[in-house]
């Protein structure tokens, strides 16, 4: 059940993409870390801006290349079986991060500021700002 909204999810996102004729490149469930800060598995990671500078690589070492890296690059999380925590998307500085739980998606862009490091919910993404994903999402699973 967790695969699925995942999938589907990430399949509009590249039909999107593609039709917008963007460079992409899907990581899919990849491991995410930083030594000594902390690491996170996503769901399906996303690079659009930095596509060119990971279309290479297989093993992503944070310390070396970018994480998905101010917006438009992307996560999903598909919470069916658990729940995201931020936390950790917060220490790796990842700026945009999709969560669907309960029929439901929530967008989340990361903030820093001088005081600690934060995401904030929002109601439309900054990748693809012309398009009302958070409504147009949930419909696709009815």
């Amino acid at each position: 059940m967790h695969e699925r909204p995942r999938r589907i999810i990430s399949d509009i996102v590249k039909a999107i993409l593609d039709i917008q004729v963007r460079d992409w490149e899907d990581f899919g469930s990849t491991t995410l870390k930083r030594p000594i800060v902390a690491g996170v598995e996503t769901d399906t990671c996303f690079y659009i801006q930095n596509a060119a500078q990971v279309q290479n690589y297989v093993n992503l070492d944070l310390s070396i290349y970018p994480p998905p890296d101010l917006a438009p690059d992307l996560v999903i999380e598909s919470d069916v079986t658990s729940k995201t925590v931020l936390n950790a998307y917060e220490a790796l500085e990842v700026p945009e991060v999709w969560i669907y739980s309960n029929s439901a998606l929530k967008i989340y862009i990361f903030e820093s500021k001088a005081e600690r490091n934060c995401y904030i919910e929002i109601s439309s993404s900054p990748t693809f700002p012309d398009l009302d994903m958070v409504n147009l999402i949930p419909k696709l699973f009815m």
